[in-house]
């Protein structure tokens, strides 16, 4: 090994937002703009980001598969983990 050392870059994406003040059922995250919620947008940054390896997305247990479903699998996300 020639010495370099290769740091593993970890994203952490909070999304666990409410929107009560927005009085909206759809929690921030979830809310579509152009179609898409906003949280996809943000999710496909870090994506396409080489630096980072892991996503990690600190969402409420109850929106965690409406995560994967709607955006994680939709939009072909490789780098979320659980």
């Amino acid at each position: 090994m020639n010495g370099v050392v290769m740091m593993k870059i970890v994203a952490l994406i909070a999304a666990a937002g409410k929107g009560k003040r927005m009085n909206t059922r759809i929690s921030k995250p979830f809310i579509p703009i152009f179609g898409k919620p906003i949280l996809a947008y943000t999710i496909e940054k870090f994506e396409k980001c080489k630096l980072i390896d892991k996503i990690y997305l600190a969402v409420s247990p109850e929106e965690k598969e409406l995560c994967r479903k709607n955006i994680i699998l939709k939009y072909n996300i490789s780098k979320v983990k659980d």
